[in-house]
Formats: structure tokens, C-alpha cells, sequence
């Protein structure tokens, strides 16, 4: 029996309909890193949009190692705008930010380490952690952008 949240590829994998949806909230990552001169951060969020919907819809793996990469660069690029850019005055966005970042290790490793949140077994419940691991890290990147 088919869950509600999957579909069938066109080569016949099940896969998930609701990451495949929550990837394009990388497309806001495009819209305001365009909106504010950021080009490197729009450029990485659309390949990272690209990455993850060729690794949510087909889970092959050089999509996966693709989409890793892309992500390693976002954390790299992410966390030296931040650090650049913190100062006294923006304390408050930057301890949320940090937040974020945090929340996303949180529901990656430590869901990984335990066999839940993004890696519970329930594959429905899974995915949602998964998109909810999606629109943190989006709101995160936004906020550096916008500091």
C-alpha cells in the first residue's frame, strides 16, 4: 500500500512528493540573495534547489553526493558571511541564526545518531522532519542575508 506522500518516477521508484515540494523554499534563497546583492548565496540556493530535487525524486546516488557538496559550500559560505557580519547590535539575529543552524544539526545528526526525527523509520514522518530541516536552514540563510 502506497503512502499519500509518495509518487511513482516514470523508471518506477517511490519517492518522496513532500521533499520534492519543500525544496523549491530554496528558491527564496535565490529571490533574496538576488534582492540584496548576494549573487554567490543565489547562485549556491539554485543549485542547491536543482540538487535536491534530483536527489528527492530519483535518490540516486551521485544526485545525493551532489547535493551534500552544495550544502558543505552553503555551510561554508553561510557561516563566513555570519561571522562576518555580526556585531554587538545584531546580537539578537545572530543568536537566532545560530539557532537555526543548530536545529539543523539537531534534526540531521542527532536524528541520524538515534534512528528518528529525519531518519525515523516512518518514512511519512521522516519526510516532514526533513522539510521542516529544509525551511529552518532557508529561514537561516535568509536572516544573513538580510543582516
Amino acid at each position: 500500500m502506497k503512502m499519500e506522500s509518495e509518487f511513482t518516477s516514470p523508471v518506477g521508484y517511490t519517492s518522496s512528493k513532500t521533499l520534492c515540494l519543500s525544496s523549491f523554499i530554496f528558491l527564496t534563497n535565490v529571490a533574496v540573495g538576488l534582492y540584496t546583492g548576494h549573487i554567490w548565496y543565489a547562485v549556491l540556493f539554485g543549485c542547491l534547489t536543482l540538487t535536491s530535487l534530483a536527489f528527492h525524486s530519483t535518490k540516486n546516488t551521485s544526485a545525493k553526493y551532489a547535493d551534500q557538496f552544495v550544502i558543505f559550500l552553503i555551510f561554508l559560505y553561510g557561516g563566513n558571511e555570519l561571522y562576518q557580519k555580526m556585531t554587538p547590535e545584531n546580537r539578537f539575529e545572530s543568536l537566532v541564526i545560530v539557532w537555526t543552524f543548530l536545529a539543523t544539526v539537531f534534526l540531521y545528526f542527532y536524528g541520524y545518531a538515534t534512528n528518528q526525527y529525519c531518519y525515523c523509520p516512518e518514512q511519512c514522518i521522516a519526510d516532514r522532519y526533513h522539510s521542516a530541516l529544509q525551511w529552518v536552514a532557508s529561514l537561516g540563510h535568509n536572516m544573513i542575508m538580510l543582516l
